[in-house]
Order: C-alpha cells, then structure tokens, then sequence
C-alpha cells in the first residue's frame, strides 16, 4: 500500500491472511491524509476485501472525514452488489 497525496494505493491481495495488515495500514493512511483508496491493482480478493473496506469506511466516519473507493475490480464489485454493499462502498 502506497499513498501518493490523497490516494492510497492498495495492491496485491485482499484476503483474510492480509486483512489485519490491509487494516493497520489503512488506518495509518486515513490519519495522514488518505481519502480515495485505489482498488485497481489488487490482484485477489475475498469477503475480506469488503470487511476491510467497511472498517476504514467506520472509522473514516468516526473521524468525520470522507473516503471513497476507486479501480475496484470485478471480483470486490460483485461480492459488494452479492452482499448488498455496492452502494455503500462502490458508489460513485
């Protein structure tokens, strides 16, 4: 993960062995000025993907700040629309 300005890079997996990882070092982003996660280099990606995405969208919302998701591939959008999370995490 990467953070060029206000875009956080994410690439690679986004499974459960990296989900733990994924949400430290979103959380570190989010605190130093990370507000659009680009998706569009992850390689592999699970219901993780989303419980990961969802815990950044929390505590994005705690902190009063907005995020949003950008370059999902096709497997993190249809388990959102499968989960009925599309509109929450993937709108534009």
């Amino acid at each position: 993960m990467e953070r060029v300005g206000d875009e956080v890079h994410v690439s690679g997996g986004m499974r459960l062995t990296q989900a733990a990882q994924l949400l430290a070092e979103g959380e570190q982003h989010l605190a130093q000025g990370g507000r659009v996660f680009n998706l569009a280099a992850v390689e592999a990606a699970d219901s993780s993907a989303l419980a990961v995405m969802l815990s950044w969208q929390r505590s994005a919302d705690r902190q009063g700040i907005a995020i949003r998701f950008t370059g999902a591939p096709a497997n993190i959008r249809a388990l959102a629309e499968l989960y009925g999370l599309h509109d929450l995490l993937l709108a534009a």
